[in-house]
Formats: C-alpha cells, structure tokens, sequence
C-alpha cells in the first residue's frame, strides 16, 4: 500500500507498506530539477549513441564500396540491425 500525504506547499510524503514502513519526504523543487537533470542525461546518452552508429554506418558503407562483405555468419545476425 502507498499513502501520498502534502506536507507544506512544496513537499509532498510518500509511505510505503511493503514487508516494513518505509517513509520518505521529497521536496517538490528538487523532484522538478532531478526530473530535469535525468531527461537532460538520457538526451545526452541517446545522441552519443546515435552519433556512434552513424559512425559504424558510414564505416560499413565505405566497406561495402571497397567491396568488403561481412561473413555468413554475421551477415545472418547483421541483418537484424541493418
């Protein structure tokens, strides 16, 4: 069972009945700025990958003009992400 309880205008309370009690204050400003930071992070991490892959793209595709061609094996497991 979770009980939320407003503590003052910018806390809110949050208690857990799990296999004990569990209560935890948050501050409304910092569960904003956490929120905040944690989207700003994911954002981060999404575009380093995708920078990545299109770094491994462009070097597939250079392979492939030199007539470079992967193995069965991996041309198998390769055409899953391509």
């Amino acid at each position: 069972m979770t009980d939320f309880k407003k503590i003052d205008d910018f806390t809110i309370e949050k208690t857990e009945v799990v296999s004990e009690t569990k209560t935890n204050a948050y501050d409304i400003n910092f569960l904003i700025k956490q929120k905040q930071d944690i989207k700003k992070q994911r954002d981060e991490f999404v575009i380093a990958r995708n920078i990545e892959i299109a770094e491994v793209d462009n070097l597939i595709a250079e392979a492939k003009k030199l007539g470079i061609e992967p193995s069965k094996e991996a041309s198998s497991e390769a055409s899953n992400i391509l």
